[in-house]
C-alpha cells in the first residue's frame, strides 16, 4: 500500500509539473484505449465484474484510463527533451553510484517449523505449544 501511495504522489507531482499543462488527450485515443481494455474481457458482463472487484464504475475506470495516457504523454514529453546519455556515459554511472542499483535482500517466511525433541512425550510438546499463542502443533 505504501508503495501505492508514493507512485500517487509521484504522479501528482508530474500532473502539477509546468510541461503537463499543455498536455490533453484526445477523445479518439482514450476511446481506442478504452475499446481495447474492454476486448481483453471474454464478455461484458467479465469487464463489468472486474471493474466491481475493483469498486470503480465504468467512469471512473474511464477517468483513471485518461489520467494514466496524461502521465505518460507527460513524461514522454520530458524526456524527449533529455539529452541523449551514451553507453560508456550510462556505465560510468552505474559504476559510481552502486548503491542507487542495489535493493537490501527482502525474504518473507510463511512457515516456520519447530521442532520439540521425543523425549519430552507428545502431552508435555502440546502444552509447550500451546503456551506460544498462534501455534498449533502438529
Amino acid at each position: 500500500m505504501a508503495q501505492a501511495r508514493c507512485q500517487y504522489e509521484l504522479e501528482e507531482k508530474v500532473l502539477a509539473a509546468p510541461d503537463s499543462q499543455h498536455v490533453f488527450i484526445p477523445e479518439s485515443t482514450l476511446t481506442d484505449t478504452w475499446l481495447r481494455m474492454k476486448a481483453r474481457y471474454d464478455s461484458e458482463q467479465e469487464f463489468d465484474s472486474s471493474l466491481a472487484q475493483l469498486d470503480m464504475s465504468p467512469e471512473s475506470y474511464r477517468q483513471a484510463l485518461e489520467r494514466e495516457l496524461r502521465i505518460d504523454a507527460i513524461l514522454e514529453k520530458v524526456a524527449e527533451q533529455a539529452g541523449k546519455v551514451s553507453e560508456e556515459e550510462a556505465l560510468a554511472f552505474y559504476q559510481h553510484h552502486p548503491d542507487k542499483f542495489t535493493l537490501p535482500e527482502k525474504r518473507q517466511a510463511r512457515h516456520i517449523l519447530i521442532t520439540l525433541e521425543d523425549s519430552w512425550g507428545r502431552r508435555a510438546s502440546r502444552r509447550r505449544c500451546a503456551r506460544w499463542s498462534g501455534f498449533s502443533p502438529r
